[in-house]
């Protein structure tokens, strides 16, 4: 399969990771991010961003701080607009330590 293909090359891509630290709302911020880099974590993700956050503020991307994380590091993207969600995972994407977009729909 392709999609599979895809999928393993993109785990390539990241380095083959095998600790990852996974969100946390309310923790998973930048400092916490660090903290668990420092403790052998290989890849981090993001607490529970909001799309329409994302996709329509700079002061709320500026507020979370993923520029200046180290990465890869998985965002999670929380809504239900499919154009929030695309706009918000289009400004993701430009951000170099961003490695991918997690959804959540529910």
């Amino acid at each position: 399969d392709a999609h599979v293909a895809s999928a393993w090359a993109w785990y390539e891509s990241i380095g083959r990771p095998s600790l990852w630290l996974a969100p946390l709302v309310g923790y998973s911020d930048p400092s916490f991010r660090q903290l668990a880099r420092e403790a052998g974590a290989q890849v981090a993700s993001t607490q529970m961003l909001d799309a329409g956050g994302l996709a329509h503020s700079a002061k709320y991307r500026e507020s979370n701080d993923l520029s200046s994380d180290s990465g890869p590091l998985i965002v999670q993207v929380g809504g239900s607009n499919p154009t929030f969600l695309y706009e918000a995972g289009r400004h993701m994407a430009a951000l170099p330590s961003v490695a991918g977009v997690e959804l959540n729909l529910g």
